[in-house]
């Protein structure tokens, strides 16, 4: 159940990012430090350190749905309209999580990870120590759903499909 929970929120936190920039802002999102919390990249790092490859996720995934909860307080796709500069500057908090996501999930997921940087115009060396260095500017470049949406009707079926399996094997 986690590895689905991990796409859902992953695609989510993407998704929705990408959308707006590309339909609302449609230039590079602008430089925007803010000073944030670093504890959870570094319980993120203990945990690989120490092997935890659980609780590793897990940590990831809260981290994600924090962004998702920032994103959704700020509705950028309504202040986008009254104050674009609010907008660009909650798009680029996205943006950085996600930049973020891609270095702290990068061992768990290679690929996908790879293939976020590439729609996010990020280089494709990832080294630990860029998760604390902000870029001044982030391109997103064209995109497409992460990952593929994994409809309940088949979840069902690849169960099944691992219990007849099973029960075949005994």
């Amino acid at each position: 159940m986690i590895v689905f929970t991990t796409f859902r929120t992953l695609n989510s936190e993407y998704e929705v990012c990408m959308s707006l920039q590309v339909s609302v802002i449609k230039s590079p999102l602008p430089p925007f430090k803010k000073g944030g919390d670093t504890s959870a990249i570094e319980e993120i790092h203990a945990s690989y350190s120490e092997f935890k490859v659980r609780k590793v996720v897990k940590s990831i995934i809260d981290l994600a749905r924090e962004g998702n909860k920032y994103f959704d307080e700020e509705k950028p796709w309504v202040v986008v309209k009254e104050n674009p500069t609010e907008a660009e500057k909650t798009l680029f908090a996205c943006a950085e999580l996600l930049r973020v996501l891609s270095i702290v999930f990068y061992p768990v997921m290679p690929e996908s990870m790879k293939r976020l940087r590439k729609m996010m115009s990020m280089d494709m060396e990832i080294q630990w120590d860029d998760v604390y260095k902000t870029p001044e500017r982030i391109v997103i470049g064209e995109f497409e759903p992460l990952f593929k949406k994994i409809e309940d009707s088949e979840i069902e079926r690849q169960v099944k499909m691992l219990f007849e399996r099973k029960k075949n094997k005994e």
